[in-house]
């Protein structure tokens, strides 16, 4: 027959609980910091499609001939090029920055499970 101590179990299932709890809360850290940086990534595209038009009409509106147009446009087209990649540059490093960090945590959620679980130990 087992042999089973009701007091080391609750004390166990209460370590799990909080451990549980404070990773989720870390987690859920993560997830609001990596939102909000995407966030402001969406705006400035956005905010470059916004100046982009803006430039656009600026041009038509004062563009003196056909080669003045043909110019400008393409002056603004590679000012939408660089700015998009450098915005696209800067989404890919939120991206890999939150690959590591969830990776992180997840191995120390699984070394915290093993180390502070008995029922993790025993297998």
């Amino acid at each position: 027959m087992t042999n089973i101590n009701i007091e080391e179990m609750n004390e166990n299932m209460n370590k799990i609980g909080q451990s549980a709890y404070s990773a989720a809360k870390v987690l859920y850290t993560m997830n609001t910091n990596t939102v909000e940086q995407l966030f402001d990534q969406q705006i400035a595209m956005a905010t470059l499609g916004m100046e982009t038009i803006t430039s656009q009409m600026d041009l038509m509106s004062t563009a003196k001939g056909y080669q003045a147009v043909i110019d400008g446009q393409t002056d603004i087209i590679s000012d939408v090029s660089s700015k998009s990649q450098g915005i696209a540059r800067n989404t890919l490093d939120i991206l890999n920055e939150t690959k590591e960090n969830v990776t992180t945590w997840v191995e120390d959620v699984a070394k915290e499970a093993a180390d502070n679980n008995p029922m993790v130990k025993a297998t």
